[in-house]
């Protein structure tokens, strides 16, 4: 099957991001001259983000993980975890940050972050982004932890185990990127089978799109007998649909990646 990821002119741009966020900075041809720059787009105790529940509030972060990385409407966007200390409680959090960039324009945006999860008290860490897109939707796959940094459970946390989702939406107006939809997370899908599992525990990179619209996200979970796999979901739309693959990894194989989608229907991971 036929896959949709990146159009050909946007690669050598994605390249430099995607090592960027790797790594904090990377060098890479800026043109056909051969000019480098450097380009830090996630920096621990240096980025400010704003929050889209508090547009005029800016914070800075610890430190940054697990970054991820689309291309839509000539927009690149950036998705990372963002670690910060809630001044107010004094207690860990993880949120998800998202910095953009048109494709024809020299600086990055300032950026946002969901800072904190601000209807469902309960979740405290959002990890491991996994981000698809749909036209010019932008759409988050995360892992919802508790307070105590584990990932929730089945059997404790009610419907708050089941994967979060964030959302937003690439502009081609001139003065607009991305912007996030909502100031929070919620959960996704309502028919999504957890059978045979009892932890969800986020994803990692990008999911891609085959030729019959069908979503393939790469995931981790926790099985009954306590193993953790890596696996896809199968999604035949952006929130309804959903279900796991009926193979995984080997047990503790972990922080999956989609690399292609074999003719004959096998997925490289």
């Amino acid at each position: 099957m036929p896959r949709r990821l990146f159009s050909s002119a946007a690669l050598p741009l994605l390249l430099c991001v995607l090592i960027c966020c790797g790594s904090y900075g990377a060098e890479a041809n800026a043109n056909d001259g051969g000019t480098s720059s450097r380009v830090v787009l996630f920096d621990a105790g240096v980025t400010e983000m704003t929050d889209p529940a508090s547009p005029s509030n800016k914070q800075k972060f610890e430190s940054f993980s697990a970054p991820s990385l689309v291309y839509v409407n000539g927009v690149v966007v950036a998705f990372a975890e963002a670690h910060y200390t809630n001044a107010t409680e004094n207690k860990p959090y993880v949120g998800v940050a998202a910095r953009w960039k048109k494709a024809d324009a020299t600086p990055w945006a300032e950026g946002s972050a969901v800072v904190v999860d601000h209807y469902d008290a309960k979740v405290y860490r959002l990890l491991r982004p996994t981000a698809f897109v749909d036209e010019s939707e932008v759409h988050l796959l995360l892992g919802g932890y508790g307070e105590t940094g584990a990932p929730f459970t089945a059997e404790t946390a009610a419907g708050y185990w089941k994967p979060r989702g964030a959302s937003g939406r690439v502009s081609g107006d001139d003065d607009e990127g991305f912007e996030w939809h909502e100031q929070s997370t919620s959960p996704i899908p309502y028919d999504f089978d957890f059978k045979g599992f009892k932890e969800f525990l986020g994803g990692g990179g990008a999911g891609i799109r085959l030729g019959d619209n069908t979503f393939v996200l790469p995931v981790q979970a926790l099985k009954a007998d306590g193993k953790r796999v890596s696996l896809v979901v199968l999604a035949r739309g952006t929130s309804y649909g959903w279900k796991f693959s009926e193979g995984t990894s080997h047990d503790g194989c972990v922080l999956p990646a989609v690399l292609e989608w074999g003719g004959a229907g096998g997925l490289l991971m």
